[in-house]
């Protein structure tokens, strides 16, 4: 049996159609069936990853980048932010004109300058926002938050705002929406899709060695360093595709399929 970890965004879910393609579908019923363990490995919060989350197909996910993770549907660990951290975040952001979103393990909270300013770079109309499940973030409220993004429009000095953080936070320059809006990930010191992978797999009792991870962007770097065998996608990054240990094809030529059925999973 092996556990088997699989980013969402560009490597299960095209952004092409919005949908699993059929072929990584049918290989996760295969690898199901076979007794492996399947994880979704995002950095969304959970409730944004519920619709996916059939339990014929996976197991659970690691969420916030690997800040939290759930074992069918209840969470087995969770990491968060100091207070005064998020705040010192809201403050960097907001004087710097950048758009900020603040998640719980579970829920996605943007400012109301984050929202306007996603919409005008990333062209997202108000039904995506909501899909997304965010709300207003209120910095009153700032507890028991895992995970932070930061994006900006080309008028923001990305390099200035980042070197503001505090050096309790780790940052990862993964999110590119479009050519016009690029941002990061910022999660708690030591926490990434790796940490949360490791985590998960003492809890389950798996050794790590025969684990599987697969995904496209940066925050994926360190889950495909750390699993036995690390799967890049045929559309991930260059910097995914050096630190893999194997390169599939593109998620619309089914890279997941051939990727599984490369490593006799399926």
């Amino acid at each position: 049996m092996s556990i088997l970890f699989f980013d969402i965004d560009n490597t299960l879910l095209s952004h092409r159609t919005f949908t699993i393609p059929d072929s990584a579908l049918k290989a996760l019923r295969m690898a199901k069936e076979r007794g492996h363990r399947a994880f979704i490995s995002s950095g969304r919060a959970y409730d944004s990853l519920k619709e996916y989350l059939d339990p014929e197909l996976f197991d659970g996910a690691i969420g916030g980048s690997g800040a939290c993770g759930f074992v069918n549907g209840e969470p087995v660990f969770t990491h968060f932010f100091d207070n005064a951290d998020v705040l010192r975040v809201y403050e960097i952001a907001q004087k710097a004109g950048a758009g900020m979103s603040v998640q719980s393990i579970r829920t996605s909270r943007m400012t109301e300058y984050g929202m306007d300013h996603f919409r005008k770079y990333a062209h997202a109309g108000a039904e995506r926002i909501r899909k997304m499940n965010s709300m207003v973030f209120d910095p009153a409220n700032a507890g028991q938050c895992c995970k932070m993004d930061l994006f900006f429009g080309p008028e923001v000095d990305y390099m200035h705002v980042i070197s503001q953080l505090p050096d309790t936070i780790d940052q990862c320059p993964s999110l590119s929406v479009t050519s016009e809006m690029k941002g990061c990930e910022l999660t708690p010191r030591g926490v990434n899709k790796a940490a949360g992978a490791m985590e998960l797999a003492k809890y389950l009792n798996i050794d790590v060695q025969d684990s599987y991870a697969f995904g496209d962007s940066e925050n994926d770097i360190e889950i495909i360093r750390a699993c036995g065998t690390g799967i890049a996608m045929g559309n991930g990054a260059q910097k995914v595709k050096e630190a893999a240990d194997y390169v599939t094809a593109d998620i619309e030529e089914d890279g997941i399929w051939l990727a599984m059925k490369h490593f006799n999973l399926i």
